[in-house]
């Protein structure tokens, strides 16, 4: 199958030097079902002192506390060992956000509604600071952000892609047409920086069951070279500004018309 999708030119970015954020606009209706900053590390102390740890630092800012079903199942098996799974979780109801740790492992989610950038931003730089007080982790192996976008809307035609995304997909004529479904994944490299992947299916159906185009945009970094995590700030600042620009690249005006 040849997919053809409008996407962002990369821009060039050094590893991890100041960055000048981009001009965004604000979105007022974001159409974000989840975003996911997550930070995998290389080491770090015993996992059994960074759970109570975390949990005294964020009682105040993230009351709820939830024990996840890896930290039963995988006790006793040491960090070094353990697969790359959240143990524990924190949660706050406004905005709603929860940050989730176990070995080697920091992630900070947020729910809808979609709180600004800005808002996010230091609640991960934050969750951050906390966690590398407690786990003293080494570098990273892994850094991503996440958005997973579900598009829809009254004027988006249900059973043309086009309404939703800039997107063509083609396949042999002698094949059944139309596709009942439809899903793609490519990946951009943006050198010495990181990885946008970007996800398309089609149709997927809201939590109300309105048919929507689902958009997941995951911008990553995995690379052989050391992760200077004292770069984060601005890794992560370029890495929210690389997919916002290849969002509005793809969607459809009439529905980002909407959404602003």
């Amino acid at each position: 199958m040849r997919t053809v999708m409008g996407t962002a030119r990369p821009k060039k970015h050094s590893q991890f030097g100041p960055v000048t954020p981009a001009l965004t606009d604000k979105l007022r209706h974001p159409s974000i079902v989840e975003a996911v900053c997550e930070i995998r590390f290389r080491s770090g102390v015993s996992y059994t002192l960074v759970a109570g740890a975390m949990r005294e630092r964020l009682r105040v800012s993230y009351p709820e506390f939830e024990v996840l079903p890896a930290a039963t199942m995988l006790l006793g098996i040491p960090d070094e060992a353990s697969p790359v799974a959240p143990h524990h979780r924190f949660k706050r109801k406004s905005p709603n956000l929860l940050i989730q740790t176990g070995p080697r492992l920091l992630t900070i989610n947020v729910l809808p509604l979609y709180p600004h950038f800005e808002v996010y931003r230091e609640e991960i730089l934050t969750a951050l600071e906390h966690y590398k007080a407690v786990a003293e982790p080494g570098s990273p192996v892994r850094v991503g952000l996440r958005y997973i976008n579900q598009l829809h809307g009254p004027d988006a035609n249900p059973n043309d892609i086009n309404s939703y995304l800039k997107c063509d997909f083609s396949y042999p004529p002698g094949l059944v047409h139309p596709a009942k479904e439809v899903a793609a994944r490519i990946l951009l490299p943006y050198k010495n920086f990181g990885t946008l992947a970007l996800a398309v299916s089609f149709p997927s159906r809201t939590p109300q069951g309105e048919i929507a185009a689902t958009l997941d945009m995951d911008f990553y970094w995995n690379e052989d070279d050391q992760f200077n995590l004292s770069g984060f700030p601005a890794w992560l600042q370029a890495a929210h500004d690389i997919i916002y620009e290849a969002f509005t690249s793809m969607v459809a005006d009439a529905l980002l018309r909407k959404m602003k």
